[in-house]
């Protein structure tokens, strides 16, 4: 439980406008992505004393963020991010800079949630629900080139 006295607790100031929807920690616990209605994602990377340090915001296009997720370490530094504007994004880590690769936007509602597929094993794949009824998988035809997406498989939620 969190008190003055108790220096083992850390607050973070999030500097978000506006409500978070979704944090996620990466996988190995250094770094948590934070997403929000004011449209940024904030990247908290803690630092060799073991702080939490805010990284240059990625502010997004289009509406409020809903989900924010992590790829698998073995494909870089790469998040997913999904909005109730029907959009999913994917964002790389390049030369110490965040940038948007890639815009799915294939729903005809807004984007519920987002996963990583679990393994390398799979490839590079992310699955988004959306509210109408669809959990949609996409593959990356090429891990190395974060532009081109393919749609795998559409399935039908009743």
């Amino acid at each position: 439980m969190y008190s003055e006295e108790n220096p083992a607790v850390e607050v973070i100031a999030t500097l978000s406008q506006d409500i978070i929807h979704d944090m996620s920690f990466d996988w190995y616990g250094k770094r948590i992505a934070t997403c929000s209605s004011d449209k940024t994602v904030r990247i908290y990377c803690k630092n060799n004393e073991g702080k939490w340090i805010d990284e240059t915001p990625i502010v997004v296009q289009g509406g409020p963020l809903w989900r924010v997720k992590w790829a698998r370490p073995e494909f870089g530094l790469i998040l997913a991010t999904c909005s109730l504007d029907r959009s999913v994004k994917i964002f790389e880590k390049k030369k110490n800079k965040w940038i948007e690769q890639t815009k799915i936007s294939d729903s005809k509602e807004g984007i519920e949630d987002i996963k990583f597929s679990p393994r390398h094993a799979l490839g590079l794949n992310l699955a988004a629900a959306s509210a109408d009824g669809n959990l949609r998988i996409y593959e990356a035809q090429d891990p190395t080139n974060l532009k081109n997406w393919m749609l795998k498989q559409n399935i039908l939620v009743n």
